[in-house]
């Protein structure tokens, strides 16, 4: 997405994506995007407990975008890549998959409950940080999660990690 600077620089960028993804180094460009997805740790541990920073200011915390929405925005962007598709949004990406018949409705919705999940999760905890007047981060304390909330964010981290392995499978090496 533009920030700031020539807008029309985006659409360049999103055409050489496509174009990598389509050409002759498709298989590289792609299997690359696939390894870097996939290099993620779902901070899910033994019997599905948190693993939670051990040490530093943000200790017995989940970082939340590192290890939840990266991953994901990630692995959803060599799936939309595969398919052609340049869209720059993951819903919009998971809806396109759907479109295409690249992605089962099925698990598109699980990827997209686990995206929703997370982000509001994100949103929440960035609100609360700066309604207390504190420089918004990412660090998330499991421990102030209902035991639903909690629960809900596990099954997120279960797609995300059972979506990585689709992804090794598919892109192996």
């Amino acid at each position: 997405r533009g920030i700031h600077g020539d807008s029309g620089l985006v659409g360049q960028v999103r055409q050489a994506m496509a174009e990598c993804a389509s050409g002759s180094g498709k298989a590289v460009f792609l299997s690359a995007l696939a390894r870097q997805a996939g290099q993620y740790d779902v901070p899910l541990g033994f019997f599905r407990r948190f693993v939670l920073e051990s040490h530093g200011e943000h200790r017995e915390t989940l970082e939340i975008k590192a290890s939840g929405l990266l991953p994901l925005t990630d692995l959803v962007r060599v799936r939309a890549l595969q398919a052609g598709i340049t869209a720059a949004a993951t819903r919009e990406r998971l809806s396109e998959l759907v479109a295409r018949e690249a992605m089962s409705r099925a698990d598109a919705d699980r990827l997209d409950g686990a995206h929703r999940l997370l982000a509001g999760l994100r949103v929440r905890l960035h609100d609360s940080l700066y309604r207390r007047g504190t420089t918004p981060h990412n660090h998330l304390d499991v421990n102030a999660l209902s035991h639903a909330e909690r629960a809900a964010l596990r099954d997120a981290f279960v797609v995300i990690r059972e979506a990585q392995r689709g992804l090794a499978m598919d892109f192996p090496g």
